[in-house]
């Protein structure tokens, strides 16, 4: 019995491993733009968020000037989210922002790099930021900073956690809205990492289900 037990507490700790979710579609990014465009993973599993661990974007075949865009992630059902980036190198609400360009795929990680000093390096030269793994990058403009306003740069003070404890399952947005004229761009396709526990009833379904494979072996 106890080796039962073992098993099947086996299985559901092997169930809340990190795991990959998509790819998302792409899609075209529309010039200057409030609405922007965006597409969703959709996730069946009953599961409950333990950590979002990093969610990756491919721009193919890239987008000009970094600093127009706002890219943010978004659970819809519950509403919680959190920006990737936000107008990188902007520093007014008419500010341009970074010249740099995004061409390739980057991935969001809570800590890392800085997206804005590597934003700023590319920009010098006027070339792509670097591919790698980056720290989402929170944009603030001070004190009474209006942060409802459209193409205004936006201070979030959320961070990956605030998915933590929240449903898995549901629909998942990486949402863009490009915030000034003459660049365009578009992303080919997206993905995110996240770890999870199981639902009770999932979990005790797996666990009966290891039990039932050890006693079918035990009569074979």
């Amino acid at each position: 019995m106890k080796r039962l037990l073992s098993i099947a507490f086996l299985a559901v700790a092997g169930a809340s491993m990190a795991q990959t979710f998509g790819p998302g579609a792409g899609f075209a990014i529309p010039d200057n733009s409030a609405a922007g465009a965006g597409s969703n993973i959709v996730i069946g599993t009953a599961a409950t968020v333990q950590s979002l661990n990093w969610v990756s974007i491919s721009f193919q075949p890239g987008h000009t000037w970094a600093g127009d865009l706002i890219v943010k992630l978004t659970h819809v059902e519950s509403g919680r989210d959190v920006h990737l980036f936000s107008r990188v190198g902007s520093t007014t609400a008419l500010g341009a922002g970074d010249s740099s360009n995004l061409l390739g795929t980057y991935r969001f990680f809570n800590s890392g790099a800085s997206f804005s000093a590597a934003a700023v390096a590319a920009a010098t030269s006027a070339d792509n930021i670097a591919n790698g793994d980056y720290a989402r990058s929170s944009h603030f403009l001070g004190a009474g900073a209006g942060n409802s306003t459209p193409g205004v740069p936006q201070f979030d003070a959320d961070d990956f956690t605030v998915f933590n404890g929240g449903a898995l399952n549901g629909t998942w947005r990486l949402s863009i809205t490009d915030n000034a004229g003459a660049d365009t761009g578009s992303v080919s396709e997206w993905s995110m990492n996240a770890t999870a526990v199981p639902e009770p009833a999932t979990m005790a379904a797996l666990g009966l289900g290891a039990a039932a494979l050890l006693r079918r072996r035990r009569k074979s």
